[in-house]
């Protein structure tokens, strides 16, 4: 990895944690998404077996599906929380 590559990630990781990101149950809450979703299942099927509300889930649903079948969890969470730090909804003491 080159030191460009590095300074990438760690400034991508600072937005994460400057919007008050968990890292770590964010990653986890798309993998699971990403698993129900390869075994057919519906947004509100979903939230229903998460206990969170739909629109919690629609975005990192509404994501997945670009990369259907597979449903690569680790594209989804690239793509969904670059969008999710852009939102005020989710940024850290809203």
């Amino acid at each position: 990895m080159t030191e460009e590559s590095k300074a990438k990630i760690m400034a991508l990781l600072e937005e994460h944690r400057a919007c008050g990101f968990d890292f770590g149950y964010q990653r986890r809450s798309v993998d699971m998404i990403c698993i129900k979703l390869r075994k057919g299942k519906w947004i509100a099927e979903i939230s229903e077996e998460l206990e969170v509300e739909p629109d919690e889930i629609a975005l990192v649903c509404v994501m997945a599906t670009h990369y259907a079948p597979d449903y690569d969890s680790e594209q989804v969470f690239k793509w969904a929380n670059l969008l999710l730090c852009k939102s005020d909804r989710y940024r850290k003491n809203v």
